[in-house]
């Protein structure tokens, strides 16, 4: 009886161990993701010798919690934003994605129809005309064929490599092909 009583006292010392252990190590430390420096870092994406505008552009560092990303203007032009605006990239090896919009072109220059304001019987003739309109906007909009090729869109396709280096600028010119 002794041994058993010996066995199960040393289990739960070692369970009590673990126990704050973990409690330790969990509980304490920053409860936010740590800010690796930044670097600024802007470029220009190009595709068939000609500017990309409205395109997202994204850093993936791996290891990084979160990765640096901008929007390209109508000269194709974009600065990466990683904690703060324009507060640029971590330094380090990135994979690049570029993506557009659904219709190729940035969503800002696209206002979509609205729905009808205060919509009170979901069976009213006013709000299924409305409704309607919506959708007959919706399909009057031709989607065009993606301006990029889609590869570039996805982590695990895009072929895009750069390295942002701890230095005052980093510029880069992203060429995309077909």
């Amino acid at each position: 009886m002794k041994h058993q009583t010996s066995w199960l006292r040393q289990l739960l010392n070692s369970l009590t161990v673990v126990t704050l252990t973990l409690s330790f190590v969990c509980g304490c430390g920053p409860s936010t993701p740590v800010q690796l420096p930044v670097f600024p870092t802007e470029g220009r994406v190009v595709f068939k010798s000609e500017p990309v505008a409205g395109a997202t552009v994204a850093f993936y560092m791996e290891g990084a919690a979160v990765p640096g990303s901008g929007v390209t203007n109508a000269q194709g032009e974009f600065r990466i934003s990683t904690y703060a605006e324009n507060d640029g990239a971590i330094a380090g090896k990135h994979q690049v994605t570029i993506s557009l919009p659904a219709s190729g072109v940035p969503e800002s220059e696209e206002p979509a129809a609205e729905p009808p304001k205060a919509i009170i019987d979901l069976e009213s003739p006013d709000y299924r005309a409305g409704m309607q309109k919506v959708i007959d906007s919706a399909s009057a909009k031709k989607t065009p064929t993606a301006k990029i090729p889609a590869k570039y869109a996805s982590i695990k396709s895009t072929d895009l490599e750069v390295e942002v280096r701890n230095q005052p600028k980093n510029t880069f010119e992203l060429q995309l092909r077909d």
